[in-house]
């Protein structure tokens, strides 16, 4: 009895065991198992995808439209600066308020005549257009110069301008016959002696004339004194053209001669050249 009871014993604690020994191995293939999963999860595909690729129908680069639109821009803002930097440092008179900022005082404003080609169409607007706004700027023009020196009465202008073709003579003929025109006895000397044109606005031949009268007799001048169609108005042609006209308008013949002329006559106006216009008003 003793015996088989302990052998009895002895099947239990192995069965025991074997059974702890199991339960070791199933947790073993439990993880095992969990690893295996993981490892499966971990490893599979988790691309998800959001929008099908397509194949660009236009290059990507370069971008003309856009390399375009920047380069004009660039363009548009250089010119700009640049022609902000020639304004800026540009101190030529070219408007009214130009003539004032540098202390100059405007008389008359006369718009400009529309010519073929460059240069300005040589016509008496106060003889042929009396109702034309460029008429009466010229009107304009001689009551602010009667108004200008009320203590003095101007007796001689000289019109003239900086470069040729700007409307000197245009300008003296026409201010010439709206002074007339006023009842005042105007002589008109054409002092141009590179490109005379008045004789060609009245009608007058220009076989003799200023220079003539330069160089002949002081008492042979009035012979020189041509009649126009504007009552009041008499002209004084340039006469032939000589080789050194600066010189012959700056002497002392022409000093006289400018000396003479305003004791007969209420108005002298003469268009002339700018290095004559200096010394003309320096004597």
């Amino acid at each position: 009895m003793f015996f088989f009871f302990f052998k009895a014993e002895d099947g239990i604690r192995d069965a025991q065991e074997s059974r702890g020994l199991g339960d070791v191995y199933k947790r073993q293939l439990l993880n095992s198992y969990s690893s295996i999963s993981l490892a499966e999860a971990s490893s599979g595909d988790t691309v998800t995808v959001v929008s099908r690729a397509e194949v660009p129908r236009a290059p990507i680069r370069p971008q003309v439209m856009r390399n375009s639109l920047l380069a004009a821009v660039a363009g548009i803002l250089r010119a700009a600066g640049i022609a902000f930097r020639v304004e800026y440092r540009d101190d030529t008179v070219k408007t009214p308020d130009d003539a004032q900022e540098v202390g100059r005082g405007i008389l008359a404003t006369v718009q400009r005549a529309s010519g073929n080609g460059k240069k300005r169409p040589q016509e008496l607007f106060a003889l042929n257009q009396t109702r034309s706004p460029v008429t009466e700027a010229y009107r304009t023009l001689r009551t602010n110069l009667q108004f200008s020196s009320l203590d003095r009465p101007v007796h001689c202008l000289v019109v003239t301008s900086a470069m040729a073709a700007e409307g000197k003579t245009t300008t003296v003929a026409n201010l010439a016959v709206v002074m007339a025109q006023a009842g005042k006895r105007v002589l008109l000397v054409d002092a141009d002696l590179r490109r005379p044109a008045v004789h060609r606005l009245f009608g007058l031949n220009n076989r003799s004339g200023l220079t003539d009268a330069l160089v002949g007799e002081p008492a042979a001048l009035n012979s020189f004194l041509r009649e126009t169609d504007v009552k009041n108005l008499r002209v004084l042609t340039s006469g032939p053209v000589p080789p050194n006209p600066q010189e012959l308008l700056g002497s002392q013949r022409m000093e006289d001669l400018l000396q003479r002329l305003p004791v007969s006559y209420t108005h002298l106006t003469l268009p002339t050249i700018y290095s004559v216009y200096i010394q003309v008003v320096a004597a």
